[in-house]
């Protein structure tokens, strides 16, 4: 096993051990690995796209705002734009 697979299992273990469950069990793994890892978040790239996508241009076609449209989606609005230029 390498050796961050190592880390994050330990740090995984005393997440549990500390007795938490849920959210917070989560959520003290993340802060745990960012900072063993370093850095203050973690990234978790998106895998569907298409699905954004095509939402993104149903909300467009349904006459929403590009800042309604970005904020609903949790990206920018020059994200809202591209989409839109690519139909």
């Amino acid at each position: 096993m390498s050796a961050l697979l190592e880390d994050v299992r330990g740090e995984i273990a005393i997440a549990i051990d500390a007795g938490l469950q849920g959210q917070a069990l989560a959520d003290a793994i993340v802060a745990r690995l960012c900072w063993r890892i370093g850095g203050q978040t973690l990234y978790w790239p998106r895998t569907d796209n298409q699905r954004r996508a095509s939402a993104i241009r149903a909300d467009a076609a349904a006459g929403l705002a590009p800042n309604e449209i970005a904020k609903r989606h949790g990206v920018t609005r020059r994200t809202v734009e591209i989409i839109g230029e690519s139909i």
